[in-house]
């Protein structure tokens, strides 16, 4: 199980644009891996580029793999 904690620097990028709706759900699922690393990554380097890299507030994703033990 993941779970994907994403602050609204990241999240409020498509009410600057409506035509990136969706983005977040879009991007998580191009991404092939269960890695958290990665696909935090993946997806702060995907907010910085739909910015054209001007960050206009905090941009945080946190990725969790939560396992039965």
């Amino acid at each position: 199980t993941l779970i994907i904690l994403i602050s609204d620097g990241v999240a409020d990028i498509s009410l600057k644009n409506t035509k990136l709706d969706g983005w977040i759900e879009k991007e998580i699922l191009k991404i092939n891996t269960t890695n958290p690393q990665i696909i935090a990554s993946r997806l702060i380097e995907k907010a910085v580029s739909l910015t054209d890299g001007i960050v206009h507030d905090d941009m945080t994703v946190i990725a969790l793999q939560v396992k039965k033990v």
